[in-house]
């Protein structure tokens, strides 16, 4: 009995659901506004960047978190899937608040990527910078922006960045790299930003050979079971870089899911595959797609 002890606590472990982080903040009686309202606000903000320092390896250096944090606060909101468990106390100099929050960590990922946070944490990537209008006023954003995407300004680089800063409502840019060209507008430079970087770091990634690679994981006996899984491979978060659920169908032996999953780490990727399926009593299938949609590289199955 107790040689069966290591794994139970394995399964256990690897089954655990992606819970809600737990966050604390504090809104001072100076705030304008409903401080419950402010609270909940500055807790999705606190939630949504803890999740995306989790999803980055590593660790960024202080003036890129910063960059990072004024950037994803207008977008908490969104990334937020749901939230729980308030609780507030009264204090003498104001509000104290917390709260469990699920962030959306695919949809963060994402804009991660998007945004050049994850492409350039080894090396920054060149660009060449030009600003019409009014550019004096718009350095500061301009310089939080390039800490933020990993991006710095080299004269003779080849990626050449144009923005069109004349009317502060209406931002235009336009993103050359070689013989391609992307342009965009956007209310304000950070959108802007992000809609042009997003089809250069996003269009690289999805330019590239990998891919991707099918996933089939079969032997479930209720649809719970592939929800559960799915979860969990969001949350392998340093073996996948991404996954999308493709199909399901009924197999002999129970149901059946494909997924696509892009690998940051392969030979991590199936070790944890292996440690849950043989838990659960599951067989897996990992191989390249190389879109043809055909499944065939290495498997694993129950070995109980």
């Amino acid at each position: 009995m107790l040689r069966l002890i290591p794994t139970v606590l394995l399964c256990l472990s690897l089954a655990a659901p992606l819970y809600a982080a737990r966050v604390e903040v504090f809104v001072s009686d100076n705030a304008t506004g409903d401080p419950r309202q402010e609270a909940l606000s500055n807790g999705f903000e606190r939630a949504v960047l803890k999740e995306a320092l989790d999803v980055i390896p590593g660790d960024l250096p202080k003036p890129r978190v910063a960059a990072l944090e004024t950037f994803l606060a207008p977008r908490a909101q969104e990334l937020v899937q749901s939230y729980s468990g308030v609780r507030t106390m009264n204090r003498s100099d104001g509000l104290a608040a917390s709260m469990d929050v699920r962030v959306n960590r695919s949809a963060l990922k994402n804009l991660l990527r998007d945004v050049g946070v994850l492409a350039t944490l080894d090396s920054p990537v060149p660009y060449t910078l030009s600003v019409r209008g009014p550019a004096m006023e718009h350095w500061k954003e301009i310089g939080r922006l390039q800490t933020l995407s990993g991006v710095v300004f080299q004269r003779d680089a080849d990626l050449e960045l144009e923005l069109d800063a004349s009317d502060p409502e209406n931002w235009r840019g336009e993103l050359r790299t070689g013989e391609k060209s992307h342009t965009a507008q956007a209310s304000d430079l950070p959108g802007l930003w992000l809609r042009l970087w997003s089809r250069y770091f996003g269009g690289r990634e999805r330019d590239g050979s990998r891919g991707g690679e099918l996933l089939e994981v079969s032997g479930w006996y209720a649809a719970a079971g592939v929800e559960e899984f799915g979860r969990v491979l969001e949350g392998w978060n340093q073996a996948v870089d991404g996954a999308v659920l493709l199909r399901t169908d009924i197999a002999p032996g129970g149901i059946r899911a494909v997924w696509r999953v892009e690998a940051q780490d392969a030979e991590l990727l199936r070790q944890q595959l292996d440690e849950y399926a043989e838990c659960r009593e599951l067989t897996y299938r990992l191989g390249v797609d190389n879109s043809s949609g055909a499944l065939r590289g290495t498997a694993g199955a129950r070995r109980r």
